[in-house]
């Protein structure tokens, strides 16, 4: 079976380190950039089966962020967002992108684990 590639956008690097490294030995490849604009040209021009993109307090600009994520998308690869506070969950699902899941930080990494399988139809029963 072919690695399920994820690209995760992640600027703490120790958070970026525990959840590649979770995702990794639950058998996908993953594509770590520190912030969005590091990860455009890949996003423009790669396949990969689901962006995970974190909000975090100092880069949140509300909708422009949401905006530049979907203009990036351009393959419409589904998307989690780990989200800092309940504004930017609220701001998320009340944005136009069709949004796969939003998580509250902090991530558990085994609910993160399984709502990337299920959006990759790989779910695996043993996880929760």
């Amino acid at each position: 079976m072919l690695k399920k590639t994820i690209v995760l956008i992640e600027e703490d690097r120790m958070v970026a380190s525990l959840l590649s490294f979770r995702l990794k030995k639950e058998n996908f490849k993953v594509v770590v950039f520190a912030n969005l604009s590091a990860a455009t040209d890949f996003l423009s021009n790669k396949l990969f089966d689901v962006i995970i993109y974190s909000f975090s307090s100092t880069n949140f600009n509300g909708l422009s962020i949401i905006q530049e994520i979907d203009k990036k998308n351009v393959l419409n690869t589904p998307v989690i967002f780990l989200a800092s506070n309940s504004q930017q969950v609220a701001l998320i699902e009340n944005s136009t992108l069709e949004i796969n899941n939003c998580v509250l930080k902090p991530v558990v990494p085994e609910i993160l684990i399984e709502l990337t399988s299920k959006i990759v139809g790989i779910y695996k029963s043993e996880v929760l």
